[in-house]
């Protein structure tokens, strides 16, 4: 079995395993929460407010509608009354579905599905089920899906998007759907969690250099994407740092996609002249570009070395044992989540938040 069926089989293991453990959340008996019988009303808050039960109403539903000057107010006045985020949410006829909408671009892609695992375990020790959509790199799809997401009226929304898409952060923020992005991101205007992309490669590149190697490669990804394009200008700029010379010749862009990989490092030996060390800017990538390096007949890494960004499933079992970098995608999921819950017990008061997470190199055989 090569090495690319392994990984396949391994991941269609854990896809079955992630969606048999949303189906049994689904089905698990959802705890029956009661109001008390006293306590203070959306009256309560107009009165103390001084303003109407309508105004009040929308500064729970629709905060974006009011002035910052008049939303302060009746906040004051909720919390002065004691009238909690849960108790907004019960007084509205308990308007929240409990429900979370997950939005990734590849659910076969190890990263991914580790973090919606471990948002969905923070999810449900907080009594949210996720809904989860797999875009495969489609905006359209992913347009698609909010609209669904909106229509099941989900409370918040974990989204990992495909690519820049213009339309997708003014739809957010016409319909007011709490969200955080993860990994890519589209403006600062939004709440974010990502790995740090430019230490990362800086980390990959140092390494290199203290090995001796000077050609260095890479086979980048989408463009498109704020992931693809930061690692890019990361390796552009830690090239120069060290002195080096960037050689165009040594470097394609691709998908996120290990036929993408695989292609991009075929084009590049066939030149007959190709650099010392390869890096890929993803797992997939790197999983093509390790295959065809094999089946080329090139010794890893006494005829070209490779490093993944990401790490890779198997990657210590494989001949030989592949360098990485490893993002926490288990920290990236469960911040998100924790973020996302925060952002809609705040009822849309807090300012954009961005947490960037360090990687760390994990350094195998695949390197000199």
């Amino acid at each position: 079995m090569t090495f690319i069926k392994y990984i396949y089989y391994y991941e269609n293991v854990f896809i079955i395993k992630l969606i048999e453990r949303q189906i049994s959340n689904k089905m698990r008996e959802k705890q029956d929460y009661t109001l008390p019988k006293k306590g203070p009303t959306m009256k309560d808050v107009a009165k103390k407010a001084g303003v109407s039960l309508s105004t009040v109403s929308r500064s729970i539903n629709s905060p974006h509608e009011l002035k910052q000057e008049t939303l302060m107010v009746v906040r004051k006045a909720m919390k002065e009354l004691n009238f909690s985020a849960n108790e907004i949410a019960r007084s509205l006829k308990n308007r929240k579905s409990q429900t979370i909408g997950i939005i990734i671009p590849n659910i076969l892609n190890p990263f991914f599905a580790r973090i919606v695992r471990s948002a969905e375990h923070y999810l449900f020790e907080n009594k949210y089920t996720p809904i989860i959509y797999d875009s495969e790199e489609d905006a359209v799809k992913e347009e698609k899906y909010l609209q669904s997401l909106l229509e099941r009226r989900v409370d918040g929304v974990l989204f990992v998007p495909s690519k820049e898409n213009k339309r997708i952060p003014e739809f957010i923020k016409q319909k007011s759907i709490p969200t955080v992005f993860i990994d890519r991101y589209f403006s600062k205007d939004f709440d974010f969690v990502k790995g740090n992309n430019y230490s990362g490669i800086a980390l990959i590149i140092s390494f290199l250099v203290s090995r001796g190697y000077e050609k260095i490669g890479m086979i980048a990804g989408s463009q498109e994407t704020v992931s693809g394009k930061e690692r890019y200008l990361a390796f552009l700029k830690a090239i120069t740092m060290h002195n080096l010379k960037v050689e165009k010749k040594y470097v394609k862009f691709g998908s996120y996609s290990i036929e993408s990989g695989y292609f991009r490092m075929n084009e590049l030996l066939n030149t007959g002249e190709y650099p010392e060390v390869i890096i890929s800017a993803n797992n997939f990538i790197g999983i093509g570009a390790f295959q065809a390096i094999k089946e080329r007949g090139y010794k890893i890494p006494d005829d070209i070395g490779i490093v993944i960004y990401d790490e890779v499933y198997l990657a210590d079992f494989v001949d030989p044992p592949l360098t990485v970098v490893v993002q926490p995608a288990e920290e990236l999921g469960r911040s998100a989540a924790e973020l996302l819950l925060e952002r809609i017990d705040s009822q849309g008061i807090l300012p954009p938040r961005e947490l960037v997470i360090e990687p760390k190199l994990i350094v195998r055989n695949s390197t000199k």
